[in-house]
């Protein structure tokens, strides 16, 4: 808008000085204003992409929390793997009693048939010797043999106990 009051005219002291007077078409501005919009918009996202990187970088704070995320995540992953090695060694110490039963249980056996064994040489070393001595009377071969059965069985029932006790 122009003003042609002669009285403002007057007031200004250069009259060479004219008005400049600037047409504005609607569908034109809308055109012009898109790019700069989006030129805007991308020199926003480009800044703050620079400063983030810049701020990540040059931050002491971040650097700091991320060593402590780090730092926690490594002290937790050291927990699971403690707790998967104790319980890996009690699986190993169940094996290594399970295998020593089954030793143990070999040795018995082989224990029990040399006691076995023994006692039937001793019945064999009985049975010779009372068919090589003289008759006695039957009281005395009675007691005899019952106080011999009775310190064999003595000894069987002692050795078996010691070797399942052990």
């Amino acid at each position: 808008m122009i003003r042609r009051s002669t009285r403002i005219q007057t007031i200004v002291g250069n009259q060479e000085l004219k008005p400049i007077i600037k047409e504005i078409i609607i569908s034109e501005s809308q055109n012009d204003v898109e790019p700069m919009v989006h030129e805007i918009n991308m020199s926003i996202k480009v800044a703050s992409d620079e400063t983030r990187r810049f701020s990540k970088k040059d931050d002491p704070c971040v650097t700091e929390i991320k060593y402590k995320t780090m730092y926690i995540s490594s002290l937790k992953k050291i927990e699971a793997l403690v707790e998967e090695n104790e319980q890996l060694s009690k699986a190993l110490d169940l094996a290594n009693g399970a295998i020593n039963v089954h030793e143990k249980k070999n040795n018995i056996y082989s224990e029990v048939m040399s006691v076995i064994g023994s006692l039937c040489r001793a019945n064999e070393n009985l049975a010779a010797r009372l068919n090589l001595a003289a008759p006695i009377d039957d009281e005395e071969f009675e007691e005899k043999n019952c106080k011999k059965k009775r310190r064999v069985s003595f000894d069987l029932t002692r050795n078996c106990t010691r070797l399942f006790k052990t």
